[in-house]
């Protein structure tokens, strides 16, 4: 039973550890930083008007620009700078909120429609009645994150 008797390290083990540390290179140090397991792109998203979003990046290590683009009322789109989405890798997570007033629901949907450098959002409102109407105005500060996994 002694094997498992916890043992602090001794100094020179110690010493070894912090050689070890000091002379990291800083593509070992970005390893140990983006250590988890998925690649990921955190921005808030706020759309007004006929403008596209802006997008304040909260975190981007996929190695690559993310910009908003608006593909008209209510749909915009996420592309790449370089490279394609992997769709079978890659997932959406956005906060939404779905409001109701007793005539008109809102919601945000997404979607990869097979355009490899893109990510497609739209924004809508629910009628009772069933119709579907894309609306503008929606995004406020919303929180998207793009998960790319190995």
């Amino acid at each position: 039973m002694a094997e498992n008797v916890y043992k602090p390290p001794t100094g020179k083990e110690l010493a070894e550890v912090k050689t070890k540390l000091i002379n990291l290179t800083q593509a070992e140090l970005e390893q140990i930083q983006n250590a988890d397991s998925y690649l990921v792109y955190t921005a808030l998203l706020t759309q007004t008007g006929t403008n596209a979003p802006a997008a304040t990046v909260l975190k981007n290590t996929l190695g690559v620009n993310i910009t908003p683009e608006r593909g008209g009322t209510g749909v915009y789109r996420l592309v790449r700078s370089s490279g394609e989405w992997d769709q079978l890798k890659t997932s959406l997570q956005i906060g939404t909120s779905f409001a109701f007033d007793g005539d008109t629901g809102q919601a945000s949907i997404y979607h990869m429609n097979g355009q490899p450098t893109k990510i497609v959002i739209a924004t809508a409102e629910f009628a009772t009645d069933g119709t579907v109407s894309f609306i503008d105005n929606s995004l406020i500060k919303t929180l998207v994150e793009i998960r790319v996994y190995p």
